[in-house]
């Protein structure tokens, strides 16, 4: 399992929840998870919606994805 798959189903999201809240299409979210697509700047960007969404569920404020091993 890739980085992106991995940290999206550690914050418990969809790719649909992952698109929503990244504004990145869900077959560019496939495309790089299954690694027929590379990550670029745009889509680190990501990582930052997952860290939001995941603390608005949890509460958790304080632990954050590390978007540096993206």
């Amino acid at each position: 399992m890739g980085l992106l798959a991995r940290f999206r189903t550690e914050a418990g999201m969809t790719q649909a929840e992952l698109t929503q809240a990244s504004g990145v299409q869900e077959d560019t979210i496939a495309s790089v998870e299954q690694g027929r697509r590379s990550l670029v700047p745009d889509l680190a960007e990501t990582s930052t919606a997952l860290n939001r969404f995941k603390s608005s569920c949890s509460g958790d404020e304080g632990r954050r994805l590390p978007r540096s091993r993206l």
